[in-house]
């Protein structure tokens, strides 16, 4: 793309990063030129420029030029331009990766000035405030962490593009190594070979992914990134830890993964219990794998030998049980390493691994003899082993090694066991409650959908107390390890079974959690807790009520109280030590509310929840339903912790990591490192450094109440009560291309309409994203701070002290920056312009651009900046410096949107085309679901 065209990146970006991009656009510019021939790679310029001379001056006149060009080209042409810059933005978006490994790896170097989010900096300040080791021992005790990934439709790139991606990632950190001009030409020349490839890759789906399609590229994180890194940093933070506290203990994996993906049947009919049952051998499958080849390794390390180090009696005795058990293996092992006893106890162990692939499917035996003669039927046998090879090194004069990869392979199996993640299941509750009525019918018993709330708590309430009383003891009706679980039955009793049977054969901790979205009431979770007993899992399964919108969030200590109050739901409690999950819904929440006032409701629900189970004896912990974006509840994971209401961490989170934020976080292992450790940092200080929060009564918490208030009424006003808005979004948005591209199982919406009441949230924010309006994330902000502040100095002052001493104000006014420095009311304006009739467009958009400004104006105003994201320089360089790359991506998916509505071009390469343009801006905007 040529030296001249990353220019712009000379503005602010750190030079190596700007050598980078201008390395990737030159290698670029060739291929473009080989691929395509000069015309294209002229045209792109030709665009390119006149996108940066609209940014630096805009006219009239150099827009319509513009758009005179693009309205002249065909389908094809446009859609080859495209692809150009739809390439160019992935291209940066790893050089921008490689910096961020860079940047940070200089500022580890010295731990004097550590990064704020590590656990360094947290450590340190923690001992300078006075923290004791038996409190930060007794939290990590009992602290558990899990960051669960979901297959949320918001990635848009194909896992055949991000594996090309990791290796253009390779090769520029090859070339921050290489001083042999030879070396570097040969790289040079691969990176040409890599953006070949990536040029002639589709980029778009042919058809949608099927749920295991999601279950591999999720599989491809883990197995790939965080299988490796995240044992790391639990080891690398008890050394630090220990450097401030010296008599802590081992730590604990408190850091866990979860998944949703195979197990969300929630508004997904794709998945079924076969489905869920297949996505936990697939996930079993590789845990296995990974930990089979983690003990070849270390059998290829352990060579002491027994003629120059003792052993332990423990180990000779356990090598003799394997020999007893596994006569034919041992007899092909003969009497290799019968002097080297832990490589000769590892073959075992990984022999034993093997047999449990065979006897799950999943693995090819490398030896195609012998009979599966031993295995191991729970991952606690494996670190039962592996505990006894570390003790005997420890034993005999060799620690260094015990503690070191011994020690790494006991946290890998510690922390991944046969599982790798833990499986959650998901289904509404409307769902919940028509299958329990269902079965509760087959027993004579009336319909629960027929019933008001008190008569359908006293029903469940009967039928519960003699089903709980035997629960305990009843073992159910699926087989374990290694036998198939049988025939499954429809719905979530299906689901339930197949938790059943892998808490048997892949240990409990594999799937432990039946989540009800969109729980309303009581009945609600004891439906749930109904159709739990009834698949044998009293005691065994987290009961997980999912409050999404206003209503249920306001409704939901009512209801947790009634649940509370069931002394059959208490046993099963007892059983779970006293803990129940809440999940909060940011999605839904902010879609119906918006930003503000979606944000309030959560941060007070957190604490309602919380008093309400302390007031029944019972903890409440919470999981956060995290989207990608601002106006799903994203914004960055270390101060969307900090910001939570002190006092209510407990012992458990649970965050979801979702859509593109996946790649974004853990495609690179230093950035999976970087955010693991984010994650752990911010849960220490936040359950640790006690600040006083604002309560009701005071002037903190008055003004948010009505900020939020104020913005919620600005939001609705527009977005639901406004007679055209549907009609505008509908228009002014690609949202009718979004619900049709392939990006994930799920259905874009519950009811098969865009009508926003029925839209998920995720292509809801989506395509506000595509017309870079980004709606969701801010309308409403500007006039709520006006109507509270506009003419009274004390207010005015009263928001800038709370956005200085108030982590949760703070951190979201940040998140509203950030969303106002991606948008962009002048290519809004473009988008506007498809509305018909004219007048509605120009309506409307007239009132979201003057609320934008207003906006921009408050937040400048209450943060005391001159520009938006001051305080970020390095993200504020980053979205500046994509902006002329975007535009020339929405003013083609605007013609072509134009040419589709009035059917001008053959439909299918038309959508394809649009799609394209979908993906492009996506890479570039990034976190943009």
């Amino acid at each position: 793309m040529g030296a001249e065209k990353t220019a712009v990146w000379k503005e602010a970006a750190d030079p190596r990063l700007r050598r980078d991009v201008r390395l990737l656009g030159n290698v670029l510019g060739w291929v473009l030129k080989e691929q395509e021939g000069e015309a294209l790679f002229e045209l792109e310029e030709r665009v390119r420029l006149a996108c940066k001379s609209l940014r630096e001056a805009p006219t009239p006149e150099v827009e319509k030029e513009l758009l005179a060009e693009l309205s002249r080209l065909d389908v094809a042409t446009l859609s080859s331009l495209a692809r150009a810059f739809t390439v160019y933005f992935r291209l940066v978006n790893v050089a921008e990766q490689v910096h961020r490994v860079r940047v940070r790896r200089e500022r580890l170097v010295s731990s004097a000035d550590p990064p704020r989010d590590t656990v360094m900096a947290v450590a340190r300040e923690l001992k300078e405030r006075g923290l004791e080791g038996e409190e930060l021992s007794r939290l990590l005790e009992r602290l558990q962490v899990e960051l669960v990934l979901t297959a949320h439709p918001t990635e848009v790139n194909r896992r055949s593009v991000l594996a090309k991606h990791a290796s253009v990632r390779v090769l520029l950190e090859d070339l921050e190594r290489e001083a042999a001009a030879m070396a570097r030409e040969e790289t040079v020349r691969r990176l040409g070979e890599e953006v070949t490839l990536l040029w002639q890759t589709d980029e778009i789906r042919r058809t949608r992914p099927h749920v295991l399609d999601e279950v591999r590229r999720v599989l491809y994180y883990m197995g790939e990134v965080l299988y490796r890194e995240l044992p790391e940093v639990l080891a690398g933070a008890e050394q630090i830890l220990r450097s401030f506290w010296p008599g802590l203990g081992r730590l604990r994996p408190v850091l866990r993964l979860g998944s949703w993906v195979g197990g969300d049947a929630d508004g997904n009919p794709a998945v079924t219990p076969e489905v869920a049952l297949e996505a936990l051998r697939m996930q079993a499958g590789t845990a296995i794998s990974l930990l089979r080849d983690e003990v070849r390794a270390l059998a290829e390390r352990l060579s002491p030998t027994s003629t120059l180090v003792g052993v332990s009696p423990e180990l000779e005795a356990s090598l003799a049980r394997d020999e007893s058990a596994m006569p034919e293996y041992a007899a092909r092992l003969g009497e290799r390493n019968r002097d080297e006893p832990y490589r000769r106890k590892l073959s075992f162990v990984w022999k034993r691994l093997d047999n449990c692939l065979r006897l799950l499917g999943r693995g090819v035996p490398q030896e195609p003899f012998g009979p599966v003669e031993a295995w191991y039927s729970s991952p606690d046998e494996v670190l039962r082993d592996l505990r006894l090879i570390q003790d005997s090194m420890a034993r005999n004069r060799g620690e260094r090694v015990a503690w070191g990869s011994v020690e790494m392979a006991v946290r890998r199996a510690e922390l991944f066991g046969f599982h790798l993640a833990s499986l959650d299941v998901r289904e509404h509750a409307e769902r919940v409650v028509a299958e329990a009525s269902q079965l509760l019918a087959e027993e004579g018993e009336p319909a629960l959908e027929g019933l008001e709330e008190p008569e359908r708590q006293a029903l469940l309430k009967k039928v519960l107390a003699p089903l709980a009383e035997k629960g305990l003891e009843r073992g159910g009706e699926v087989g374990t390890w290694p036998e198939d679980p049988g025939p499954l039955p429809r719905g979530v009793l299906g689901l339930l079974r197949v938790v059943s049977w892998a808490q048997r054969a892949l240990g409990p901790e594999s799937a432990d959690a039946l989540v009800v979205s969109f729980t309303r009431r009581a009945s609600d979770v004891l439906a749930a807790f109904y159709l739990v007993v009834r698949a044998g899992l009293l005691g065994r399964v987290d009961i997980v009520p999912l409050f999404e919108d206003l209503g249920a969030l306001a409704r939901g200590p009512e209801v947790l109280r009634e649940v509370l109050a069931e002394p059959s739901y208490r046993k099963h409690l007892e059983a779970r030590g006293m803990l129940q999950e809440v999940m909060l819904g940011y999605s839904d929440s902010g879609k119906l509310a918006g930003y503000l006032k979606a944000s309030w409701e959560l941060w007070k629900a957190q604490i309602a929840l919380e008093a309400a189970g302390r007031e029944e004896g019972v903890e409440v912990c919470f999981f956060h339903g995290r989207g990608g974006t601002v106006g799903r509840g994203g914004g960055p994971t270390y101060e969307a912790i900090l910001a939570q209401p002190f006092g209510t961490m407990g012992r458990r989170l649970r965050i979801t990591e979702q859509g593109e934020v996946i790649a974004f976080k853990y495609s690179h292992p230093a950035l999976a490192r970087r955010n693991l450790e984010a994650v752990l940092s911010a849960t220490l200080k936040a359950c640790l450094a006690a600040r006083r929060e604002p309560s009701p009564g005071t002037p903190e918490y008055q003004a948010m109440e009505e900020v939020a208030e104020s913005a919620y009424r600005a939001y609705r006003s527009l977005v639901y009560e406004h007679p055209g808005f549907q009609r505008y979004f509908e228009l002014s948005t690609p949202i009718e291309h979004i619900t049709r591209l392939n990006v994930g199982s799920r259905p874009a919406s519950r009811e098969g309409s865009t009508r926003i009441q029925d839209l998920r949230a995720i292509p809801w924010v989506f395509a506000w994203t595509q017309s870079r309006q980004i709606l969701p994330s801010w309308y409403g902000s500007g006039s709520a701070f006006e109507e509270f502040a506009g003419s009274d100095p004390a207010r005015l002052a009263l928001l800038k002290e709370m956005y200085r001493t108030w982590p949760f104000f703070r951190t979201t006014l940040d998140n509203l920056q950030m969303v106002l420095a991606k948008a962009d009311m002048g290519i809004a304006r473009h988008y506007a312009s498809l509305v018909e009739p004219e007048s509605l467009g120009l309506q409307i958009f007239e009132k979201v651009e003057a609320e934008f400004e207003r906006t921009v104006r408050w937040v400048l105003e209450i943060t005391g900046q001159h520009d938006l994201l001051e305080g970020a320089p390095v993200l504020r360089a980053s979205i500046k410096l994509r902006n002329p790359y975007v535009d020339p991506l929405s003013y083609i998916q605007a013609e072509l949107m134009r040419r589709w509505r009035e059917g001008r071009g053959r439909r299918e390469e038309l959508e394809r085309a649009i799609n394209l343009t979908i993906t492009g801006i996506a890479a570039g905007l990034q976190n943009t679901g």
